[in-house]
């Protein structure tokens, strides 16, 4: 995802995090770049969230580095067959 300026990727970042907390009660592994807001990172494991700023997505090209990669599709059956730790 990209943010147009740090205190955009930082409302991007509170959002992702408090309604991933709400919702799901989900909190992420590891969280990282929210000092600068340039370029965050949220772990939750099955899912990593990067949070870049146009220039830091340019100077990095991760999307060149992903695009050899294998596609996979993932579908959800249903809602209930999502495990949640209590």
């Amino acid at each position: 995802m990209s943010a147009s300026a740090t205190t955009h990727a930082k409302t991007i970042t509170d959002y992702i995090l408090s309604t991933l907390e709400k919702r799901y009660k989900l909190l992420p592994h590891h969280l990282e770049g929210e000092d600068c807001n340039r370029w965050v990172v949220i772990d939750y494991l099955s899912v990593v969230v990067h949070i870049m700023l146009p220039e830091v997505r340019e100077f990095y090209s991760l999307e060149k580095i992903w695009a050899k990669g294998k596609k996979v599709v993932y579908e959800r059956k249903s809602k209930k067959s999502v495990k949640r730790d209590s």
